[in-house]
């Protein structure tokens, strides 16, 4: 198989004490270690220090030595290294595995030595020694490529909506719980951590599983992984060395972005969310400057399955979608339907199972009467929705697929397809089955790019990489509808937004969902996404606001124009009003600037900028202002989104 495109061969260079593989952006080495002593991305070391497995041993902490790699495999696309140690009484394994797009998989076990003889200078003292008390894992990450932090879920088991749902750059001591995913990093790279499973973690208290910290000159994760001699081993401490079962526990790392951040898909995603049964003007949207139109869950019969309720329209909205040059992308979700001919068959098998031994979902469709519970890729359903998109694209012809939650690799206990697990008091844990549905959304990208066409993922807080690596897009925001509407920077401050929302430090393009209410409008939210280069989404509205942002586009020529974000200071266009936020593009003698300020108040600001500029044209309103010894006058309302185009 050829390593798909964006992405480059592998390339490895091995050493008698480790190994360097490097992927486009990124290049990963291990020396003398476990786990990776070096991370670079885009020409950036991310590691403070090497990461590091830290073992006790009774009350100190001893050395992992003898270190001996092997290379198990070797291809353009997957490297699979091997990687044993030792350290005091117990023999360390790892097995690695690097893939194209900057995955790295860590399975490590930990076990008691068998025969204590054929370990030379470690023997017990008179027959006594110190058992494994404690491991966990360091991530010393440096300063400046640590400045965000995100993890998901936000929730105990899913997401919730309240204020800084994305921690900020304020470490403090942070104690959380198990989290499957978390990701620290800048507005340009970052570094993801994900396990699919707490099962072998044996914690004194649960919350405080992972921890960060931060100093002067780095800031640190930490996760502990026990805290005490593992049970099984402890209640039987005359064969410690010998017949005990190891401790399991799986890594994922990957450095971000994971592909090069696309200046052409940013410009060209021009789309317009609507449903195929509405009473739609393709000929209006077109002209808009749209070039994408996303049709909603309702053009299927059933609900992420088809077929479509109506084939000969659906298939006429696409035709007439391309006879005016817009591309056309239609809904797959997360679900399995009751209505599915085989869901008596399937179910209980396919469907996700929660902590309670419940299934999951259940919302009730109406194309046709059904309800819909979440599905879990983990199971043999992969095949068949991957089945399903690839008939939906040959047979109604359209050019991509919207995803609905498909890359959130939901916390799962159904045991009949090997997620979840049952704990020594007999109570029911979800795992997250991250592995098995990045398998089958790689396919899926596969699949889709071969078509021609690109995916679109809707996925609500989970910035999880080696899943979103094969989207070319993500959609985000659903979760904080309500309460953003009523506090918008309040509620999600700027450097929550930049962290989850940006997508640059990610490798993709990001949309977010439109919140609109009574008193709150398009523009509202553009004050808060435009500052971003983020643009809120038109859905079934608002489209000849949005347009005003692509017509800004043009007028500049956005593609290969310079981009001054405002927390970078490089811009233009300068204002003393730290309450006053700009951000640019700039090219040649022309600037496209969006603006915002958020007082509580209207406001008038002035703005300075080269003399050589002498007229401002505000695309939303249309207003024109003459600039006068390089000063701009505006008045600029409270969480009001403005762009101007300066000649």
């Amino acid at each position: 198989m050829a390593v798909p495109k964006p992405w480059t061969d592998i390339r490895t260079e091995e050493f008698a004490d480790g190994i360097a593989v490097e992927v486009w952006g990124r290049k990963y080495t291990f020396k003398n270690s476990l786990f990776p002593t070096s991370v670079i991305s885009l020409g950036k070391e991310l590691l403070y220090a090497p990461v590091e497995l830290a073992l006790k041993f009774g009350s100190k902490e001893r050395e992992i030595y003898g270190y001996q790699y092997r290379v198990m495999e070797k291809s353009e696309e997957k490297v699979t290294v091997q990687i044993a140690a030792i350290c005091e009484n117990i023999v360390v394994n790892s097995a690695v595995t690097f893939e194209y797009d900057g995955y790295v998989g860590i399975a490590l076990n930990i076990a008691p030595f068998g025969i204590w003889s054929v370990i030379k200078n470690r023997p017990p003292e008179n027959g006594e020694f110190d058992m494994l008390e404690r491991v966990s894992l360091r991530v010393k990450l440096n300063k400046e490529a640590s400045t965000l932090l995100h993890y998901w879920p936000n929730g105990e088991d899913s997401i919730k909506s309240e204020p800084y749902v994305v921690p900020s750059s304020e470490y403090k001591e942070l104690e959380l719980p198990f989290k499957p995913c978390v990701w620290s990093g800048n507005e340009e790279y970052g570094l993801n951590i994900c396990m699919e499973s707490d099962e072998m973690m044996q914690l004194s208290d649960v919350n405080k599983c992972i921890k960060t910290s931060m100093n002067e000159t780095y800031n640190e994760i930490e996760y502990t992984l026990i805290d005490s001699t593992p049970i099984e081993w402890a209640t039987r401490p005359e064969n410690y060395v010998s017949t005990h079962e190891p401790l399991c526990f799986d890594f994922i790392i990957q450095a971000t972005p994971v592909k090069e951040f696309s200046r052409q898909l940013e410009n060209d995603w021009r789309s317009f969310h609507t449903s195929w049964k509405a009473d739609n003007d393709y000929e209006a949207i077109a002209k808009l400057g749209t070039k994408w139109v996303i049709f909603h869950e309702n053009w299927a019969l059933i609900q992420n399955y088809g077929p479509a309720v109506d084939a000969e329209k659906l298939k006429a909205a696409v035709k007439k979608c391309h006879e005016l040059g817009m591309k056309t992308m239609v809904y797959f979700g997360y679900e399995y339907a009751t209505a599915h001919p085989e869901w008596n068959k399937n179910h209980k098998q396919y469907c996700n199972i929660n902590q309670r031994g419940t299934m999951t979902g259940g919302w009730t469709r109406s194309n046709i009467h059904q309800r819909d519970f979440i599905v879990c890729y983990n199971s043999d359903y992969s095949e068949e929705m991957l089945s399903r998109v690839d008939m939906v694209m040959r047979e109604y012809g359209v050019d991509g697929i919207y995803t609905d939650q498909t890359y959130v690799p939901w916390g799962c206990a159904n045991l009949k397809h090997g997620c979840g697990y049952t704990d020594r008091n007999g109570k029911l844990h979800v795992t997250y089955p991250i592995n098995a549905l990045r398998e089958h959304v790689k396919k899926m990208y596969a699949a889709v790019h071969a078509n021609g066409g690109l995916i679109d993922a809707h996925q609500s807080t989970c910035c999880l990489m080696p899943t979103l690596a094969f989207a070319d897009t993500y959609f985000d925001g659903e979760n904080l509808q309500e309460l953003i509407a009523k506090k918008l920077n309040e509620f999600v401050s700027m450097e929550a937004f930049r962290c989850e929302f940006l997508g640059r430090p990610f490798g993709l393009v990001c949309n977010f969902v439109t919140v609109l209410s009574e008193g709150f409008t398009m523009r509202n939210l553009l004050s808060l996404t435009l500052i971003h280069n983020v643009t809120a989404r038109a859905w079934g509205r608002d489209l000849d606001i949005v347009s005003k942002v692509w017509e800004g586009y043009d007028a500049i020529g956005v593609v290969d124009a310079k981009w001054c974000p405002y927390w970078e200071g490089q811009s233009s266009l300068k204002t003393e009003d730290d309450n006053v936020y700009i951000t640019t593009f700039e090219k040649d003698n022309k600037i496209l600037a969006f603006v915002s300020q958020f007082d509580k108040i209207a406001k008038n600001v002035e703005i300075t900028l080269p003399e050589k500029f002498k007229n401002a044209r505000e695309l939303f309103d249309g207003n024109t202002f003459g600039i006068e010894n390089g000063k701009l006058s505006v008045n600029l309302e409270n969480k009001t989104s403005y762009a101007f185009v300066i000649e």
